[in-house]
């Protein structure tokens, strides 16, 4: 009842601060104001509302307590496993997002000037993790991007800088994660002056039947092991995948030796020699030497040759670096403070005495 009195007063509170501005001076919230009305802010000369968690003269207010959402009144009546969030309301305390404290809402990160990639670029340069960014896009920006989808910005980014061009025609299925490579794709062909209406092409997922054959040799090669060693380690309660300290904790230790050994497995797969059979129209020969000289073995390279500066440019706009071990720079700071000094593991072996160490000395200050 004390939530909903609080909620109530706040609303009255913002409304008559409204109105008694809007009487004794001239604000506005649209247009080309003398001074902005209470929750508005000016971005270039125009008044724009607050985004939601905010309230207040400029926006510079968090909302506080029990409120959240639209100038912050509505009010949150969560359960003791939810928090209040200030954007979404209550959330389980499991997804980390509830503590999550929004930074200060500025006109240089708004929507209304900058565009996606834009906004996405300016987070990764202030030194946001992939996680964060996706949250923050969600909660301030009301734009949905998965933490999978931005790691493969940085997959995209490496390959066409390694090959100094494009494909001619790229073809994927109906999926939101390909809608980035899309328009990268539309970009560099466009800059180089290149047939783009019809340079990336979107098909049924049933004829991916090359790629899916592909992740069943890297299944049998690597990935079931690691796939059934980390089930391993949930199963014995020595990994929560819900808690996300966990879960940076785990990559800290392991993505290294998984990066290794996926470059292993390239390396292998690339530089084997393809078996010639009957009845079969594959060429034969190695991997490597028919993609990078196709000329002696009747073909030709289709890849459209991007400038370096078109490249870079691109990727100032859609690209970022990728993150160091793959976890947040907060859990790089926190291991080595509460580690200092420790190696890097060279084996599975000294990975997860690290991850031991790390959960041990976790337990003990939660404790």
């Amino acid at each position: 009842m004390k939530s909903r009195r609080h909620g109530l007063s706040t609303f009255l509170i913002f409304h008559v601060l409204r109105c008694t501005l809007t009487t004794e001076k001239v604000c506005s919230g649209d247009g080309e104001p003398l001074e902005c009305c209470v929750n508005n802010y000016e971005v270039n000369g125009k008044c724009l509302e607050c985004p939601d968690g905010w309230f207040g003269l400029n926006c510079s207010t968090p909302c506080t307590d029990d409120n959240y959402g639209r100038f912050c009144v509505s009010v949150c009546n969560c359960s003791s496993e939810y928090q209040c969030h200030p954007v979404n309301g209550c959330i389980l305390l499991s997804t980390g997002m509830a503590n999550m404290v929004l930074p200060r809402y500025t006109p240089a990160l708004n929507p209304e000037i900058l565009s996606k990639n834009e906004l996405i670029n300016r987070y990764f340069r202030q030194g946001y993790t992939n996680k964060e960014i996706s949250q923050l896009l969600l909660a301030v920006h009301r734009i949905r991007i998965s933490e999978p989808h931005l790691k493969r910005m940085f997959r995209n980014q490496e390959t066409i800088q390694q090959l100094g061009g494009c494909p001619n025609i790229c073809r994927c299925d109906l999926g939101t994660e390909n809608k980035e490579l899309e328009e990268i794709q539309v970009l560099l062909h466009t800059l180089n002056d290149q047939e783009y209406e019809n340079c990336f092409i979107y098909g049924r997922s049933t004829s991916n039947q090359r790629i899916e054959a592909w992740w069943s040799i890297l299944r049998r090669q690597a990935a079931d092991w690691w796939i059934t060693f980390f089930k391993d380690l949930r199963d014995a309660n020595l990994f929560n995948d819900g808690d996300l300290l966990q879960i940076d904790c785990l990559r800290y230790c392991f993505m290294d030796l998984l990066q290794e050994e996926l470059h292993r497995i390239v390396i292998q797969w690339n530089q084997h020699r393809i078996q010639v059979k009957k009845q079969c129209c594959s060429p034969k020969g190695k991997p490597d030497v028919l993609f990078f000289t196709p000329e002696p073995y009747g073909a030709r390279d289709f890849k459209v040759n991007c400038s370096a500066d078109d490249i870079r440019n691109c990727f100032e706009n859609f690209g970022a670096e990728r993150p160091i071990h793959g976890c947040s720079t907060d859990f790089l700071e926190l291991a080595n403070l509460i580690l200092p000094n420790h190696q890097r593991p060279s084996n599975v072996n000294e990975a997860c005495n690290l991850y031991a160490q790390f959960i041990t000395m976790f337990n003990q200050y939660d404790g």
